[in-house]
């Protein structure tokens, strides 16, 4: 059996989203479960594809950012607080997890809880071109950032 797991958003966020941290919580198991579950160690965050990777491709593809989770790394109440690269979940419109491993030797992995923290912003549009003076070619855009920064 494998230990790897894989979890997607479902289709994609309403709109930009600015991650800056994960939150993973693993509760304690059920007393009357003959296996206990592991927690996972490390886990590869995929960001904006445009389709769910198979795990062999989750393999093969360079993932956004590897997270690995020390047993330090949880707390007592069992969940694990994991910063993400700043730069690399700026514009995140779809987010895939796949949890590669876990901190054992078990042959199941739990998440009870899966936290991404951060901020959602507005699908940017970029600005049309327009044609201003008489010179074929002469071509601005109208984003209204751009407007800004020429006054």
């Amino acid at each position: 059996m494998s230990k790897t797991i894989q979890i997607s958003s479902p289709g994609q966020f309403s709109g930009l989203l600015k991650s800056s941290k994960i939150v993973v919580t693993n509760s304690a198991a059920d007393d009357d479960d003959d296996e206990v579950p592991m927690r996972p160690k490390t886990i590869k965050l995929y960001t904006n594809r445009p389709h769910i990777l198979g795990f062999d491709e989750a393999d093969d593809v360079p993932a956004t950012q590897t997270i690995e989770i020390s047993s330090s790394d949880w707390d007592s109440t069992g969940t694990a607080t994991i910063p993400l690269r700043f730069v690399k979940f700026q514009n995140v419109t779809s987010l895939v997890l796949y949890v590669v491993d876990g901190d054992g030797e078990g042959e199941r992995c739990r998440l009870d809880r899966l936290r991404v923290i951060g901020e959602t912003g507005e699908k940017r549009e970029l600005g049309k071109l327009e044609k201003i003076g008489d010179e074929q070619g002469d071509l601005i855009p109208l984003h209204q950032n751009f407007l800004q920064s020429r006054q």
